[in-house]
């Protein structure tokens, strides 16, 4: 009796303790995307499609981690950057984690030199972070995936990465496309030839706001800057040009200016239009648009951007472009590279919200087999570990749950098929087998049941 008391006061004290702790509302930071079963499944289907691309075209996968030394990622120094990072310090180390796989890649590249083979081809699809204003479409823990060419110096190599973004685009089987091409040497040759490369990189930048912001602001900005207005005629003529690539170019060399950088410009892009088109671009996708610069002022040629043409908003959801010198922060050895981007996060939010996916799956389970009975079990067991064997995702119930509710679960998840072995069954050596989208229910000998599902469900 005394040790049952005993008990019963334990208990009761531990229920009191709970009874008195402070709950704490969940809740997560800002800017910190977190997704239903059904919207993670949608998201992995999208990510597991674009490395797929990726990979396909012969570019191998890396991971660098998620924390650099700050000393290292932070080298260029000044800016927004250093703005941007979650910084740490541990003992005497000071860390940031990566903002964008560019960097990284740069470090990565110029440790290892002596150890790859150039030309480096390599995806990385990898979270980043940014210490910046959460806001829609802009968060600050999101997935890019990139893929790069590092140590070719021929634009034909640009053109691949142009066709790697288109194919990638088609196979996503989102929405229409166009990748928008451009080189910055025909800007940046055209601003010598009127006797303002002292401001190309500015006049990049706002070159670049043409679609955000109209022709107009464009113009008032271009004066600011002091050009006289026979010169920002010219700027936005040029950049007005948008098209297809012939008609582009062809208009492009009718301007008759003669400067190096820009000849080569736009010799340049025509070799790489041609190689993009030739490595699996159509042409209906490529069009040649002189707005285009990239605000970024690392890209020095080739430089790129994708729209779907049936959500505009998203604006370019696939990106790159050239860069002359990639790792000069890291080593004296000449490292051009040219590469290309998705920022996989704000692509798929962007389509969860514009009705994209219709969120009916939210379980990786395609058909959950069910014992209706403890004499059931083996069979049920054997049948799942086939199924499994043969590639569809299986669940087994060998609980005493009702058949009923296995038949809701498995209709809110969205699976395709509840089997069914119960008394009955198990003494026909036969298995119900239940489709849920049409309705269907027929009993199966075991030995039929994977062609009936391959047929009828999957």
């Amino acid at each position: 009796m005394h040790d049952c008391a005993s008990e019963i006061l334990r208990i009761c004290s531990k229920n009191s303790i709970i009874d008195d702790m402070t709950i704490v509302t969940p809740r997560r930071p800002s800017g910190f995307p977190e997704y239903t079963p059904a919207q993670q499944l949608a998201f992995n289907g999208l990510l597991a499609k674009i490395r797929t691309s990726y990979e396909l075209a012969g570019f191998t996968p890396i991971e660098t981690p998620a924390l650099e030394l700050a000393d290292v990622l932070l080298a260029k120094g000044g800016g927004e950057t250093e703005k941007e990072v979650f910084r740490f310090g541990k003992g005497s180390k000071d860390y940031v984690m990566h903002y964008d796989l560019t960097v990284p890649l740069a470090r990565y590249v110029a440790e290892r030199q002596n150890d790859l083979v150039f030309p480096f081809r390599r995806s990385q699809i990898q979270k980043v972070w940014r210490a910046e204003r959460a806001q829609k479409g802009r968060a600050r823990e999101f997935y890019q995936c990139d893929a790069d060419v590092v140590g070719e110096t021929d634009v034909a190599v640009d053109g691949e990465l142009i066709a790697l973004a288109a194919t990638t685009m088609r196979n996503l089987a989102i929405s229409k496309f166009t990748v928008r091409v451009n080189n910055r040497k025909v800007l940046t040759g055209m601003y010598e030839a009127l006797g303002v490369a002292d401001k190309s990189v500015e006049l990049m930048r706002i070159i670049d706001k043409l679609e955000k912001i109209g022709e107009a602001e464009v113009r008032k900005l271009l004066s600011a800057e002091g050009l006289e207005k026979e010169t920002v005629d010219t700027l936005v003529k040029t950049s007005n040009l948008h098209g297809a690539p012939d008609s582009v170019l062809a208009d492009l060399r009718s301007l008759q200016l003669t400067n190096d950088t820009f000849v080569a410009g736009v010799e340049e892009l025509e070799r790489a239009v041609a190689a993009a088109l030739a490595t699996g671009a159509q042409e209906d996708e490529i069009i040649v648009d002189c707005a285009i610069a990239r605000g970024l002022d690392y890209y020095t040629a080739t430089v790129f951007e994708t729209v779907l043409t049936d959500i505009p908003e998203l604006g370019s959801v696939c990106s790159g472009g050239r860069f002359d010198n990639l790792a000069q922060y890291y080593t004296r050895r000449s490292l051009p590279g040219v590469g290309i981007s998705i920022g996989l996060t704000r692509l798929f939010d962007g389509l969860w919200d514009a009705g994209h996916f219709d969120g009916a799956r939210a379980t990786t389970t395609q058909i959950i087999v069910w014992a209706g009975c403890d004499e059931a079990w083996s069979e049920a067991g054997k049948l799942t570990a086939e199924l499994r064997a043969e590639g569809m995702a299986s669940e087994l119930s060998l609980s005493d749950t009702k058949l009923t509710k296995v038949l809701s679960r498995a209709s809110k998840l969205g699976m395709k098929a509840v089997a069914i072995i119960g008394e009955d069954e198990l003494a026909q050596s036969v298995v119900s087998v239940k489709i849920l989208e049409s309705g269907l229910q027929e009993q199966i000998p075991l030995a039929e049941v994977k062609d009936f599902l391959h047929k009828n469900a999957l």
